[in-house]
This record gives structure tokens, sequence and C-alpha cells, in this order.
């Protein structure tokens, strides 16, 4: 490819060949040769004699005489050159994508030209291919069966654990006389205690976060036995359009905590429930159960 801009020839293939070292002064003369005595020919000449300056003297040569196009010849010479890099990088990987498609080929003709013990046939081939396939699926699906039967077997007992506020006839939150502290039910549906039980509130309805953490917000319950329970924990007060329920951490039987919160969402949390809270240790908000079914 060959662009003038004001006479001054740019984007020249060999030229930008030579300037990286890609081709040798004796090539470039032979492709001169090629072209005859045209100009261009002359300019490759030019080039190979040393009397038009490269790269980078030849930035300055070209501001010098052009400095209004001098950046714009500047960057097409050098869009060229990174079209050619480009160019050659494709052609290498693709000559390396078919040298080892030829060389897969060849060994499949050699392997199935050539006697196998145990292998007499093509069939065979195909047989013990499709076996090794059968393995590799079955190892696969046993190994995810795994996994999604030790996270139902994670999750069981925390997918039993709920709380939520009581309410009265008329729908209002049942409170202590004071107004201090709201009644909170428990329902521990597994079969197993829960330990490091601590319970708080959040908004499931309007603006709030989805619980509250410290002491103020909190009562620490300890161990809750299978059953349903009834307690208190503090009242954080209600907004003109936000509803209030409440939300439980807890660690299960196997040592794993979590916490479900206002909006019912269950997720597992790194630290126990005592330092996820931000309570004050050692806990001095303890609040008793009382069962339900009494």
């Amino acid at each position: 490819m060959r662009l003038l801009l004001q006479g001054l020839p740019i984007a020249i293939v060999e030229e930008i060949a030579f300037e990286n070292g890609w081709i040798t002064r004796d090539q470039l003369m032979e492709s001169a040769e090629r072209y005859g005595k045209s100009p261009y020919s002359q300019h490759l000449k030019g080039i190979a004699d040393g009397e038009i300056m490269l790269v980078p003297n030849q930035k300055e040569f070209i501001f010098e005489r052009y400095p209004s196009q001098g950046c714009f010849l500047i960057f097409y010479r050098y869009l060229d050159a990174a079209r050619i890099l480009r160019d050659m990088c494709i052609c290498c990987i693709w000559q390396k994508v078919k040298e080892t498609v030829k060389d897969v080929w060849g060994f499949l003709k050699t392997f199935l030209s050539t006697e196998h013990p145990g292998l007499n046939n093509v069939a065979d081939f195909l047989t013990v291919i499709i076996s090794a396939a059968s393995i590799i699926i079955a190892f696969a699906s046993y190994n995810y069966t795994k996994d999604h039967d030790q996270q139902i077997a994670k999750f069981a007992q925390a997918n039993e654990i709920s709380s939520w506020v009581m309410h009265d006839a008329k729908g209002n939150i049942q409170k202590t006389e004071d107004m201090s502290l709201m009644k909170v039910s428990i329902d521990n549906g597994s079969d197993q205690p829960i330990y490091d039980v601590v319970l708080t509130s959040g908004t499931y309805q309007g603006a709030g976060s989805d619980y509250l953490s410290g002491t103020d917000f909190t009562a620490c319950i300890g161990t809750v036995p299978p059953g349903k329970f009834a307690t208190y924990v503090p009242c954080p007060g209600e907004g003109m359009h936000a509803r209030i329920e409440s939300a439980i951490a807890f660690r299960d039987n196997k040592g794993n905590n979590w916490i479900r919160d206002a909006k019912g969402i269950l997720s597992e949390i790194k630290t126990n429930p005592y330092e996820y809270l931000k309570l004050d240790l050692p806990p001095e908000n303890w609040q008793s159960l009382k069962s339900e079914g009494a």
C-alpha cells in the first residue's frame, strides 16, 4: 500500500519492514528493482542508501517540512506497521493451528493403521473412546451430585429456623407496657437445638436496614430447642411508611453461622452472631423464652 500526502510517500510496506528489521537492505533493493525507474523505486533506493532519513529522525524531518500534516503522516506510518504486525501474528497462529491439526490427524491415521493388542479394529477403538468418555461424564456427575447434596445438608437445619413479630387482633405490634419491647415468636422446626441465638429487628417494607445491630437493638437468647417460643426484643419504633419485622442470627448444630433478615432472606455469615451484630461482650441483654405450646 502506498499513500501520498503533499508529494511525500507514506505507509510504504517495504520501508516499514526495513525500519523494523523484518527485511534486509538487499531485499529492499530487490523490491526497488522490480519497480524499474519509477519514483516509488527511487524512494526505496533512497531508503536503502541512507539518503532518506528513517524513524526516529524522520519524525523531525516530516514535522519540519510538513508541520500541519506531520502528525497524520506519523500516525498512518505506524498504523500500517501495526496492521502488518497483526497480520503476521494471525499468520503465525493459523500456521500453528494447521500444524496441530495435521499432527493429530497423522497420529489418528497411524494409530488406526497399526495393530494394537486388544484393539483389533475401529469398532474396538471407538468402544474404548466411548467408555472413557462415559467414565469422565459419570465422575463429573458424581462430583456435581455430591456438591449439591452437601449444599442441601448444609442448609437443612437453617431452613427450618424463622422468627416474626407478633400482632394483636387489630394488626398492631404487641408491646410491653412501657413500649420499649415488642413480642417475637421463634420457630425452630428442626429436631436439633440452635445456639448463640440473637434476635433483632429490621425493615421489611419501606426505607431502612434489613437488620439492626448493636446492644440497644438486640436480645440475646442463647440456646433454642426444637419447638415454638415467644420472647421480647427491643422495639426500634415504627416509621409512617415502614413496617418492622424481626431478624434472627444463630449457629446451627454443625457450627455454621446464619442470619435470616427482616425480609426473610437466609444468609450464611462468617463470624458468630454476637460479633456479627456487634454486641458488647460479654452480652448482658438476655431475654428468656416462653413455650407457645404451654
